[in-house]
């Protein structure tokens, strides 16, 4: 009897451990993906002016890590390299945030407008004013990758290839 307990308990801690490392994984995961950004971009694109803006406010924003892009329009359509969302489909979505819904709902037509949800903030503003609403949530361009090496890193490198 005693070795089929030892045998157990040798088998029982090694779940144990596997469980508690399962759990801390989980956890990590559910942090990144609070610090990941929604970007909703809400345009008509029958009016030049609020496409070039959207895809201009998709350059912007289109090489910061997990950031999520998401053109909202007011009914089907196609745009030029970019893929959009009709405002009825994004709605009737079960995944849509519901924190996102009130929003979506006020959006009149022939006004662009933009929202940014990140880690359970929300920043929004017309699209005329995008750059400002995009810092305004701490997603400026350039907090992506950075460029800058210093001095001692190029050494090694140069280092290396001698």
């Amino acid at each position: 009897m005693k070795v089929r307990h030892g045998i157990m308990r040798m088998l029982v801690q090694p779940a144990a451990v596997a469980l508690v490392l399962l759990a801390a994984k989980s956890v990590e995961a559910s942090e990144a993906e609070a610090a990941a950004a929604r970007i909703y971009c809400y345009f008509d694109p029958s009016v030049d002016d609020q496409v070039a803006r959207a895809a201009d406010t998709r350059r912007l924003t289109r090489d910061l890590p997990g950031v999520e892009w998401i053109a909202v329009t007011p009914l089907p359509a196609r745009v030029p390299q970019m893929a959009t969302v009709s405002l009825e489909d994004l709605l009737s979505d079960a995944s849509t945030p519901r924190s996102v819904v009130p929003w979506l709902r006020a959006r009149p037509s022939g006004v662009d407008h933009l929202l940014v949800q990140r880690q359970g903030e929300i920043f929004t503003g017309p699209g005329t004013e995008a750059p400002e609403v995009i810092a305004e949530a701490g997603l400026s361009p350039g907090s992506g990758a950075s460029t800058d090496v210093d001095v001692t890193t190029w050494g090694k490198v140069k280092d290396l290839f001698q």
